[in-house]
């Protein structure tokens, strides 16, 4: 099966989006409207004069991705959702998606989701997590911002 590679805007500020000029990519409206000038607007617009697609995901791929984001607690935008999205309703319709992006909670998303991802210039993820919420005073896993026990504050950790 021919893959389709989902372009982040990580592909347009890193530089590396050429390397795609003669394969199947497709974005979303939101990374059109991040990157605005310099060499990476440049190496965008010359992506969709070479028939890069752009689409607006279907809102039933979007809420899959809040849905599998609220399990995971990843920190996503509305851009990395949509991205997301469309790579999902890529795979949905029996393609192969693969999501150009640094973004760590989006490959851990695609992981969670079976979705192939390629990082641009970081090494990229190797498995699964979920962010878990640990008091900074006590270590205790705590569900709100605030510890009940101590009072300290919440961080976020990866858990496997």
């Amino acid at each position: 099966m021919e893959k389709i590679f989902i372009l982040d805007s990580t592909a347009f500020l890193e530089g590396g989006a050429g390397e795609f000029q003669d394969k199947a990519t497709a974005t979303v409206y939101e990374v059109l409207e991040e990157i605005k000038n310099g060499k990476s607007a440049i190496e965008l617009d010359r992506m969709i004069r070479m028939g890069m697609a752009v689409f607006e995901p279907k809102d039933e791929s979007v809420k899959e991705i809040t849905d599998t984001q609220e399990k995971t607690q990843d920190k996503l935008s509305k851009t990395d959702t949509k991205v997301l999205a469309l790579a999902y309703q890529f795979k949905k319709k029996g393609k192969v998606p693969v999501l150009v992006s640094d973004d760590y909670a989006m490959q851990n998303i695609c992981k969670n989701l079976d979705i192939e991802f390629l990082p641009m210039s970081k090494k990229g993820i190797t498995k699964k997590f979920r962010w878990i919420k640990i008091c900074d005073n006590c270590g205790r896993k705590i569900k709100d911002g605030v510890c009940d026990i101590c009072g300290g504050t919440a961080k976020f950790r990866p858990s496997a």
